[in-house]
């Protein structure tokens, strides 16, 4: 495991968006997760198919 990976699961993102005073941080949060477990898979697919 990278150091940034093992940083990334250290670090509480509710707190740490609470701390930037964001608005709505719920729905946020939602937000990021549905990007990074819906969205970011096709775009790394994107990515790939423009590297071959």
């Amino acid at each position: 495991m990278s150091v940034f990976e093992r940083y990334l699961e250290e670090v509480d993102c509710r707190k740490f968006l609470t701390e930037l005073g964001l608005p709505d941080i719920e729905t946020l949060i939602k937000n990021i997760e549905y990007f990074t477990e819906k969205e970011a898979e096709k775009r790394d697919e994107i990515v790939k198919s423009y590297l071959k």
